[in-house]
């Protein structure tokens, strides 16, 4: 790998599920969320199974094309190389992600929220594909909708409550019985349009939560 092109490491911090694959988060040395793909083409970025784990670093090589995928994804796209090679577990994962956090009043500031359900973004907005919250546990509850569990996040300085699905997170490992500060990592799915939207959306998924230690 060294010398084709200038390196990247990245500590993974997410993984979802994604088109037969998995769609993977990291945080740069010098604290920026990027996400590694090794492929602009849409719905082929997704990296095979267990290719990377949560919680270990990897060194990247950079691709020397530039991503080309649209707003909003094109803020956080890292072009690399398939290819990456594992250091080991990732440090302090938790403090470095807590000096990049908003308050959970500012959600819908990073992400301006389409009406009337605020849970998505128009495809082709420049705003962030990602980015962390803090918040307390006593304010994240677990909600059941059709099946699928969903995260909903209260924000009680404005008496306000979003809610958005979560994608391969383990709630009760996290929050269940606990009483301390929590990141919640919040990003944008790949757009896509479904029957009834009007244009393509790109809808807020809960990435993973960070409890503080």
């Amino acid at each position: 790998m060294a010398g084709r092109d200038s390196s990247l490491l990245l500590d993974i911090v997410a993984q979802t599920p994604s088109n037969d694959g998995q769609c993977f988060m990291g945080l740069s040395e010098d604290n920026r969320l990027l996400r590694p793909v090794f492929t602009t083409q849409p719905n082929k970025c997704c990296w095979p199974k267990d290719s990377l784990r949560v919680g270990n670093r990897y060194r990247f090589s950079r691709h020397p094309r530039v991503s080309i995928t649209p707003y909003p994804h094109k803020n956080e796209d890292a072009l690399v190389h398939k290819e990456v090679e594992n250091l080991g577990m990732a440090p302090d994962l938790y403090s470095r992600l807590a000096s990049l956090a908003y308050e959970v009043s500012e959600i819908a500031h990073v992400f301006p929220l389409g009406e009337p359900l605020r849970t998505f973004v128009n495809a082709g907005v420049n705003c962030p594909s990602v980015a962390v919250f803090r918040s307390h546990t006593s304010n994240v509850h677990l909600l059941g909708f059709e099946g699928k569990p969903r995260l909903c996040i209260e924000d009680r300085a404005t008496d306000t409550e979003l809610t958005f699905p979560m994608t391969a997170i383990d709630y009760d490992d996290m929050c269940h019985h606990c009483n301390t500060e929590v990141l919640v990592m919040l990003g944008l799915g790949r757009p896509w349009s479904r029957r009834q939207d009007n244009g393509e959306k790109c809808y807020v998924l809960v990435l993973n939560l960070f409890r503080k230690q």
